[in-house]
């Protein structure tokens, strides 16, 4: 299930099965001219996964969410029975974001993005605050293609949210785009680096990290300006298989990410209360990342107009308690501000607290189409019986 079924080089419309990846996709649509209208930053992530989830990317103020760029899926459902379902119709707008608790996603027809290049300008600023952070995204919005915040999450006091700020935007430039090597295997370089991180690097994952983090910031652009490179849109956007194989390594138990989607008025109280509340807990979220959103037609979509904050805790055996502690108090404090959490991060959400999110009228509507397409209850997950424990 990962073959293209057909590509239109002159209008940019593609067809593919859902295993097909973002890497598959970019190799054959970028050297006509076309790139992903939203896209998440792991190349290797399937488009089934990604329309099942409706992800968001670096441009969702602009772009909004992946849905809103599909315009045909085919479904098959518990039954068996096979369906074309577009934007007008309700089982599309239920399908896509519905974590695959409606049927099994066979086809999908997309739109993808003319852009005047593979290459794209990066201009990297070094913000001092929070403050200055949320100001960045101001003074960017209108122009910019791409806009990202990442934060410092050990800063505090008047420092607290410096970081660096991402604007990019498409670049016409004339040479061609030749496409790397896949990056799906690591070298013999990058696995010994991954050994290396996990004897080395591990015991003093949280030190380094500190200082890492206050390097980069220091290094990343002048103090008085910003570092302008060109980048292409692959590099640019997509992690490097290796980062992985390093994260990895330094957290053998993995992470908790806790992402809130917060309406612009309360952004900002919000995401100063998230950061001194990790400090005071000595739960210090190694890297945070902050983008700005707006609201997109999909009734269990994780966007509104504003602004989300991921914060990435490392997870050992003897914090794992506390991590959950603290981030089940800030998951509380986000619903009371009107809040909405993407799935296919948080675990930790329960149903009251999703149907807080969603409504209990959206709740009620996608518990109805799940009864009508699937009557015997035959398409489950373990997120379903957390968030839907009434529909097992």
């Amino acid at each position: 299930m990962n073959r293209c079924l057909s590509w239109n080089a002159h209008t940019g419309v593609i067809t593919v099965e859902p295993g097909t990846t973002l890497e598959a996709i970019y190799r054959l649509t970028l050297p006509d001219g076309w790139w992903f209208p939203v896209t998440p930053t792991a190349s290797e992530a399937t488009i089934g996964g990604c329309v099942a989830m409706n992800v968001h990317g670096r441009n969702a103020w602009k772009r909004g969410a992946l849905g809103e760029h599909v315009t045909e899926i085919v479904l098959m459902t518990a039954s068996g029975q096979v369906m074309i379902v577009r934007p007008d119709e309700e089982l599309f707008m239920a399908a896509v974001g519905g974590a695959g608790l409606l049927g099994i996603i066979t086809q999908i027809t997309m739109q993808m993005v003319r852009v005047p290049s593979a290459f794209i300008a990066v201009q990297t600023n070094r913000i001092t605050n929070l403050d200055a952070m949320f100001a960045a995204f101001d003074e960017h919005a209108a122009d910019a293609d791409f806009l990202e915040g990442w934060i410092d999450g050990f800063a505090s006091g008047a420092a607290m949210g410096r970081g660096t700020f991402t604007a990019a935007t498409y670049q016409s430039i004339g040479k061609p785009y030749r496409p790397q090597r896949s990056g799906s295997s690591l070298s013999v370089v990058q696995a010994a680096a991954a050994i290396g991180s996990r004897i080395v690097v591990r015991p003093w994952a949280r030190v380094l990290a500190r200082s890492g983090l206050a390097a980069l910031y220091h290094t990343s652009a002048p103090a008085r300006g910003v570092l302008q490179q060109t980048a292409s849109l692959p590099a640019f956007t997509y992690h490097h298989p290796a980062e992985y194989q390093v994260m990895r390594a330094c957290m053998p138990h993995g992470v908790f990410v806790f992402q809130p989607f917060v309406p612009a008025s309360e952004a900002r109280r919000l995401f100063e209360v998230f950061l001194k509340l990790s400090h005071e807990a000595a739960l210090t979220p190694l890297w945070c990342i902050m983008k700005r959103h707006r609201r997109d037609p999909f009734p269990l979509s994780c966007q509104v107009d504003g602004y989300s904050l991921e914060l990435n805790y490392r997870v050992t055996p003897h914090n794992r308690r506390r991590i959950e502690e603290l981030l089940c108090f800030m998951t509380e404090a986000a619903l009371d501000a009107g809040s909405r959490f993407y799935i296919a991060k948080d675990q930790l959400l329960n149903a009251d607290q999703f149907r807080r999110c969603i409504g209990t009228s959206t709740a009620a509507w996608f518990h109805r189409l799940r009864r009508m397409h699937d009557p015997q209850g035959r398409i489950q997950s373990r997120l379903a019986h957390r968030l839907f424990p009434e529909e097992v």
